[in-house]
């Protein structure tokens, strides 16, 4: 990281160059391209928001001020490569704290114990990430099974936050596909905001891996088949999903896979100024992210989703993700500069025309990739025509892992973040 006496430094947030010139006698920056409020720590720049983070931990004793210090310059290393790294991450990758450790911290109440809203009875949890928790619930005028997205109390404290949460349950909403999990309305009653959505008895692709380990060629590719039906309809209305993995495909009793959690799309034409992604925070998982999206660039367009259908079809159908690495940075960074092993290596079954699919939806040049997901779907419709087979059983003999459900396996298992 470049000392702030030098004319130009990195923003430790989205990693794009700032003119330290324009810093304030006080030594307060505002990032023209993040809006993240940047200060002055001895020869760094750090977040507002990742100082706080710091001044919290010290207090509480959790780590000590070489150890945050140790953290912020590994952070703004990170941020030479061209990766946004929020400090907690860092912090967790070197192993200075766990992120129980930051709840405790950050006094992250269970919503369960506060939530009051009309119409509804809560019954468990089922998810919890960055952003809240998602809930079972029972809608009371007619018994519904629903699933209930609570934004947590910290969350609802910033603006932008709140923006978002309203805005992704709107897009939700609108959306209406047999293979999207269903939204059917958002609220907020006593400072508690809140998105109610479809209830999806099944299980998530990634429940799945975990017992199978890796699913037959023809049944990964029908998955990702009835994903980009639903990636066709979202790019329609010129939605980017930003976060498809196989924890966001719920598999139905009946075998449909469904595309959960549109909780971190972005409509396409945004200008900079209703951009959604949040200071500080790389949207997507690191181990299907698209090398666009690691990188921290602001105009993802719908081809970041298709490599990321791509990175989960490579985990379906191999039992591994592409790249596996020490911790989310370096994974972020593998899909940013390494190259991709073939699948057909990891996977000798795999036949030469399901491997070439799975590598252009993965081409890093995303320019070499499919470009559409109707391009793509007619790729894989292809597929199966040559294979003879294009119609195929959604529940064939030997899928007793996804249909044998108990209620612990049960519901839209959706990621918060």
């Amino acid at each position: 990281m470049t000392s702030h006496n030098n004319q130009t430094s990195i923003c430790p947030v989205c990693t794009t160059c700032i003119d330290c010139n324009l810093l304030t006698t006080k030594g307060l920056f505002v990032c023209q391209n993040c809006g993240e409020s940047i200060t002055i720590e001895g020869e760094n720049l750090v977040g507002k928001s990742d100082k706080k983070l710091a001044e919290q931990l010290i207090t509480s004793g959790l780590v000590t001020k070489n150890q945050i210090e140790d953290a912020i310059a590994k952070q703004q290393t990170i941020a030479k490569s061209g990766i946004s790294a929020p400090l907690a991450s860092v912090l967790i990758e070197k192993k200075y704290v766990n992120s129980s450790n930051l709840r405790d911290v950050l006094g992250e109440k269970d919503c369960q114990q506060i939530i009051d809203i009309p119409g509804y009875k809560i019954v468990t949890k089922i998810g919890e990430g960055g952003m809240g928790n998602v809930y079972k619930a029972m809608r009371l005028k007619d018994k519904k099974e629903v699933a209930i997205k609570i934004l947590s109390p910290r969350m609802a404290k910033r603006k932008n936050i709140v923006s978002r949460f309203k805005r992704e349950s709107k897009v939700a909403i609108a959306l209406n596909h047999p293979h999207i999990v269903k939204g059917y309305e958002a609220g907020e009653h006593r400072g508690v905001h809140y998105f109610v959505m479809e209830y999806v008895h099944g299980k998530s692709a990634e429940r799945v891996l975990k017992k199978r380990k890796l699913f037959g060629e023809k049944r990964s590719l029908d998955i990702v088949r009835q994903i980009t039906e639903a990636m066709v309809a979202a790019n329609k209305s010129g939605l980017v999903h930003r976060d498809i993995k196989p924890g966001n495909i719920i598999l139905t009793r009946d075998g449909f896979a469904r595309l959960a959690d549109y909780g971190l799309v972005k409509v396409s034409d945004d200008n900079a100024g209703m951009h959604l992604t949040i200071a500080g925070q790389i949207m997507g998982t690191p181990y299907y992210i698209s090398p666009e999206q690691a990188k921290g660039e602001s105009d993802i367009d719908i081809r970041s989703d298709i490599y990321s259908l791509g990175a989960t079809l490579y985990h379906l159908s191999t039992g591994t993700p592409p790249f596996k690495g020490k911790g989310a940075i370096d994974v972020m960074s593998m899909h940013i500069h390494n190259k991709l092993e073939s699948p057909a290596i990891r996977n000798p079954k795999l036949s030469d025309k399901a491997s070439s699919i799975i590598k252009k939806m993965m081409a890093k040049d995303k320019a070499k990739r499919f470009q559409t997901p109707t391009e793509l779907l007619k790729e894989i419709q292809k597929y199966f025509v040559q294979q003879d087979d294009d119609t195929i059983n959604h529940n064939p003999s030997g899928f007793e892992d996804e249909t044998n459900l108990n209620d612990s396996d049960c519901g839209s298992r959706l990621s918060t973040n």
